[in-house]
């Protein structure tokens, strides 16, 4: 089964908008997706695939660093319930 993946980059986002449509557009979420964090959480629980969430976070703060924080909160405590989710964080790349 292939894996999905979504890379959340904090250098490259600068809106929820930006957030949930990179989401959208890489996890494959289902139409009634609500783009926001809740919905969010309910993706990730209910992924059967292997998943991996990567957040890519700059040395210099940018406007999305609160919100990817928060991603990273609910997508930890979904990967200790789901197998199925894996986090994984970085830093930009130069």
């Amino acid at each position: 089964m292939q894996r999905l993946s979504v890379t959340l980059n904090e250098r490259v986002l600068t809106s929820y908008d930006d957030v949930h449509d990179e989401i959208v557009r890489t996890l494959g979420v289902p139409a009634h997706y609500g783009r926001n964090l809740a919905a969010l959480s309910d993706c990730l629980q209910d992924a059967t695939r292997p998943t991996t969430v990567r957040v890519l976070f700059d040395r210099e703060e940018g406007p999305m660093h609160d919100y990817l924080e928060k991603i990273v909160r609910i997508a930890y405590r979904v990967q200790a319930e789901n197998p199925a989710v894996d986090v994984r964080l970085g830093g930009c790349p130069e």
